[in-house]
């Protein structure tokens, strides 16, 4: 999808990249067998002055010059709209959003890089990915410094689509609900034959539900609260696309699992719920040459960009 810097893969091996201010996390899959299979997978700590030098390193070591690079983009990182369609022509449509979500964002006009995703449902909202040029800018620099291949720059609910993706069992004509946990916040999306529905944020992340205790009856109003977001979600989006109800939650950590997170809410919500984490890598489909428990979950959305197969 998003911010697409294709470049041609000349062998069938993929990265995924993420960085944030705690460090990088690359992950290499290696699409060649029938099944997709993890051949790399490892989060380096570092600090923002050090992310040059170490992916610069990561790149020497696992030949990212030549390998197809699928950098994904942080969620502060990206906005994800939904705008009405502009009656235009397709050649026009990019000009038409720019001046449509000019007061949907906080920076000037033309300091944005968008791009779009259409539904295939009559009638319904185009969804607009927007970020900053300067955050494209720093990313390309980062990884054409550190001699890259780039394929593409990607957004973490698409990472996380991918891994949703390969869940074993998982009928992709279900409405899939995600919670896409961070540090401080989260982002909650419905998901039906690989599209993207609903992408909203909220300020209940790790650290808040890592308060909640079985103990603590104040704490599980945070639970509470939560349930409230996901369940209102879920119903806006039964009542806007007119799609089969979502019958079923995929929890992602990026940070930390947070404990009997997927029943708590399953008694609350009354759907099933599942926490993909590093160390229930066996619920996905796909093969892995290290160990469950050496996966840490600050990978999940590199091994979710390396999912990514340009057509």
């Amino acid at each position: 999808m998003v911010l697409p810097l294709r470049a041609k893969p000349n062998h069938s091996k993929v990265a995924g990249i993420i960085v944030t201010s705690r460090g990088i996390a690359l992950a290499v899959i290696d699409h060649a067998p029938l099944t997709a299979r993890l051949t790399h997978a490892q989060f380096y700590p570092c600090d923002l002055t050090e992310h040059p030098t170490v992916l610069a390193q990561l790149s020497k070591k696992h030949q990212l010059d030549s390998t197809p690079c699928h950098f994904v983009l942080n969620l502060d990182e990206y906005e994800f709209l939904q705008v009405e369609k502009p009656q235009v022509d397709k050649a026009e449509l990019q000009s038409a959003l720019r001046w449509h979500i000019k007061d949907l964002i906080d920076y000037h006009i033309d300091d944005v890089v968008l791009d779009y995703i259409t539904l295939p449902v009559e009638g319904m909202a185009l969804q607009v990915v927007a970020t900053r040029k300067s955050v494209i800018q720093k990313r390309v620099d980062l990884m054409l410094g550190a001699q890259c291949q780039i394929a593409s720059i990607d957004i973490a609910v698409q990472a996380a689509r991918n891994l949703i993706g390969k869940i074993k069992g998982l009928a992709p004509e279900t409405s899939v609900g995600l919670l896409n946990l961070w540090d401080t916040n989260a982002k909650i999306s419905v998901l039906l034959n690989h599209d993207i529905y609903i992408n909203r944020l909220t300020n209940i992340g790790a650290d808040t539900l890592n308060q909640v205790s079985d103990n603590d009856l104040d704490s599980q109003s945070i639970v509470d609260s939560l349930t409230i977001e996901l369940q209102r979600t879920f119903e806006y989006y039964e009542s806007y696309s007119r799609q089969v109800p979502v019958t079923q939650l995929v929890i992602m950590s990026n940070t930390r699992p947070i404990a009997n997170l997927d029943d708590m809410i399953q008694q609350r919500l009354g759907i099933d719920c599942k926490i993909i984490t590093a160390s229930q890598f066996d619920m996905l489909d796909i093969e892995t040459t290290q160990q469950s428990a050496d996966l840490p979950d600050a990978c999940l959305m590199a091994i979710g960009g390396a999912l990514r197969v340009e057509s």
